[in-house]
């Protein structure tokens, strides 16, 4: 651990994809003037409500390689939003975002490829086997279902 607290990332041994270098940058999470609206449900419309809600607006901030950061709001201020953008499973109406300097936008699988997320909410099928859930994880990352399934097999499973 480093005097100012932050833990020392060892340079990857390997890159993404063999004819594409990760690119070297300082900061690992980039997000620059997001803004995300999502339009106003039918029982909000019917009531004269609303047409649409701001989940984010205008919302800029940089996580240095090495560092730690957390996003704390109360329930509807855009977190889960935002995450979901950086995990490349929404996009923003407005604005950019990059991880590891890949754009969600327009390098997704690159930017699957540097993740690690969990979500609060189980992905899990209870309808398949331990072994077929860790096999379908890996192929929503992009793992060919061969070397899924060996990962799981080195598992157990």
């Amino acid at each position: 651990m480093e005097a100012d607290g932050s833990i020392p990332l060892e340079p990857a041994s390997e890159t993404i994809h063999p004819t594409a270098p990760v690119p070297i940058v300082s900061a690992a999470v980039s997000v620059r003037d997001v803004s995300r609206s999502y339009a106003a449900a039918s029982s909000r419309l019917r009531r004269g409500l609303a047409v649409s809600r701001t989940a984010l607006d205008g919302v800029t901030f940089d996580v240095e390689t090495g560092k730690w950061a957390a996003l704390l709001g109360p329930n509807g201020s855009g977190k889960s939003t935002l995450f979901r953008m950086l995990a490349t499973l929404d996009r923003p109406d407005t604005g950019t975002l990059s991880v590891g300097g890949f754009s969600t936008s327009d390098e997704p699988d690159r930017v699957r490829g540097l993740l690690g997320v969990v979500f609060q909410k189980p992905g899990l099928d209870p309808m398949l086997t331990v072994r077929e859930n860790l096999v379908l994880q890996g192929e929503l990352c992009g793992v060919s279902r061969e070397e899924a399934t060996a990962r799981a097999a080195t598992l157990g499973f």
